[in-house]
């Protein structure tokens, strides 16, 4: 579905990693909407010094893009907290970094990863004046002319979607969420995407 994969440190399946080196995996399929990692086996130079504190070769998970986002756990040696446990973004991606010191190094590691996917599912909050069928927003009892400038956006403000329209606006992208639809004459509705 490209929605799962299996990963591996940069020695790949059959080889350790590579020594004195940082590196970035990052994990963030077209439409996720989270991601989940689980290790299979891993093995990094010894060197715990507490929950989270490695004084050699580190594998860091960040919640996001980078590891400028939330650090989510970090591991050394041969063991992780707990086996088989899952750690889930709260967004699109995921990343995982590798630091390797310029000496001894271990096996690596694998893990499985899978993603949640957007749905194209469009359903209608109630509201008179707008409808919802196949990714096609129908606006009805408009009271302006037949051309209308449209604008969707996100809870956040982000622009999703503008343009100009006579009373059906196809949406592009696959929406999942709430959104706002606002209309030339500065009229809003709300309607939520799943």
């Amino acid at each position: 579905s490209g929605c799962e994969g299996t990963l591996y440190d940069t020695g790949g399946a059959n080889d350790g990693y590579t020594n004195n080196n940082d590196s970035y995996f990052t994990i963030s399929p077209a439409n996720a909407t989270n991601v989940s990692i689980e290790f299979k086996s891993f093995d990094l130079e010894s060197g715990d010094l507490g929950p989270g504190i490695c004084n050699y070769d580190v594998l860091s998970i960040y919640d996001g893009p980078d590891d400028n986002s939330l650090q989510l756990d970090a591991f050394c040696g041969t063991n992780l907290p707990q086996l088989n446990t899952v750690y889930q973004s709260s967004g699109s991606s995921i990343t995982i970094k590798l630091h390797a010191d310029p000496i001894v190094n271990g096996d690596g590691f694998e893990l499985v990863w899978q993603c949640e996917e957007l749905s194209t599912t469009v359903e209608e909050i109630p509201n008179p004046t707008i409808s919802i069928i196949d990714n096609v927003i129908t606006v009805k009892n408009l009271v302006f002319s037949d051309q209308f400038n449209y604008q969707i956006t996100d809870v956040r403000g982000r622009i999703i979607q503008f343009g100009t329209s006579s009373a059906t606006i196809n949406i592009e992208e696959k929406l999942a969420g709430i959104y706002l639809l606002q209309l030339q004459n500065q009229q809003t509705f709300k309607f939520y995407a799943k």
